[in-house]
């Protein structure tokens, strides 16, 4: 895949496409998505933003060391969610967060097949040593995924982060070395391989 960076980045999966948010046609679903506290109840944007303030807030997003890239349904072309990816270069890791604001596809899958192929941009294109995600501690669902990704439970920063209800959440690290990615993506090829 070629992509310049800092322009727009676009990506694909067999069932949906990722593509940079552009401030200036803000999909009327994102308003939706950040006035509803059970979408928003584990994510640190702030809530209840219009369009103009939805606009202002993704203009920081600059496909360098910020991408925000709009999680589309491949079939119905529909918005579901939002992927971010925080950059930082002089340590050569980020940190991933993925909001899936249509309910419909919650346990659906949606967030494994997607994040697996961010995963592959940014180790296979952006030659990234570390991916790191930081879950808070009762959003099941997410430390479902990254163990089911094989992320490696770092450690637990207790009560580290205000939730939208005022309290304090415990945040739980999960982080993804590309060397183990890499040694996985090996060992399926061999799997593939002996089988067929």
């Amino acid at each position: 895949m070629k992509w310049k960076y800092g322009t727009p980045l676009l990506l694909g999966t067999e069932n949906y496409v990722l593509q940079s948010v552009n401030p200036a046609a803000i999909p009327d679903e994102f308003v939706t998505w950040f006035s509803d506290p059970e979408v928003m109840r584990f994510m640190n944007d702030p809530m209840g933003m219009d369009k103009s303030k939805l606009a202002s807030y993704f203009s920081t997003y600059n496909n360098k060391t910020r991408i925000a890239m709009t999680i589309y349904d491949r079939k119905i072309k529909s918005p579901i969610g939002i992927f971010k990816i925080y950059i930082e270069a002089p340590h050569n890791h980020c940190h991933t967060s993925v909001l899936i604001g249509d309910k419909s596809y919650w346990g659906t899958g949606a967030v494994l097949e997607i994040r697996e192929r961010v995963i592959s941009f940014l180790f296979k294109g952006m030659k990234l040593n570390k991916i790191c995600g930081y879950v808070r501690g009762r959003n099941f669902p997410a430390l479902f995924n990254y163990t089911k990704q094989k992320f490696t439970k770092e450690g637990v920063r207790k009560q580290h982060m205000r939730n939208h209800e005022g309290g304090l959440d415990d945040v739980v690290e999960f982080a993804l070395l590309r060397e183990e990615w890499l040694k996985r993506q090996e060992e399926n090829s061999n799997e593939e391989t002996a089988r067929g």
